[in-house]
């Protein structure tokens, strides 16, 4: 309840949210009710769009945005291997920083990646790997113009700052 409360604070533009209790991956995800949720994506996606609106062959319509939240493999533990493995290299136009984001479990370190080569026409990744609980995540937006960045990166911060985890697993 606190948290749907503080996506509707944190973006008054939002009438109401939806609350999502992804089995695939045990988060309890927030997000605004006019999203989507993309149910053939490998993780929990939304998407600002109606699916069948997506042109072919894009990630994203010219004006819509979609959210990917996905935990890594367990076996996958290390960030570096992650990068390797999605090409989130400077070779393949990203650039990366450190950086902290806000979640249900207080400010955590991440490992922020922006695609600056736009492989879509005018499209824009942003992408942030951390670790919660001993377990660590990819999370991405994806858009394709830029004078929806402020909009949809807003959009983005509040859901990840809302996002519930599941409880670490006895190992």
């Amino acid at each position: 309840m606190f948290a749907a409360a503080a996506l509707l604070l944190a973006a008054p533009s939002v009438s109401q949210t939806r609350t999502a209790h992804d089995r695939r991956t045990g988060l309890i995800v927030h997000y605004p009710a006019d999203w989507r949720r993309d149910i053939h994506a490998s993780g929990f996606t939304i998407d600002s769009f109606p699916v069948k609106m997506r042109p072919v062959p894009m990630i994203v319509t010219p004006d819509g945005a979609s959210i990917m939240i996905s935990p890594w493999p367990e076996k996958e533990k290390s960030i570096d291997n992650v990068v390797v493995l999605d090409y989130l290299t400077a070779e393949n136009g990203y650039l990366t920083k450190q950086t902290e984001l806000q979640t249900t479990e207080g400010v955590v370190a991440a490992k922020e990646f922006r695609d600056q080569s736009a492989p879509v026409s005018e499209g824009h990744t942003l992408i942030d790997l951390f670790t919660v609980r001993g377990r660590s995540y990819e999370t991405a937006l994806f858009y394709r113009d830029a004078a929806y960045k402020e909009k949809f990166e807003k959009t983005y911060y509040t859901i990840l700052s809302t996002l519930k985890f599941p409880k670490q697993k006895n190992r």
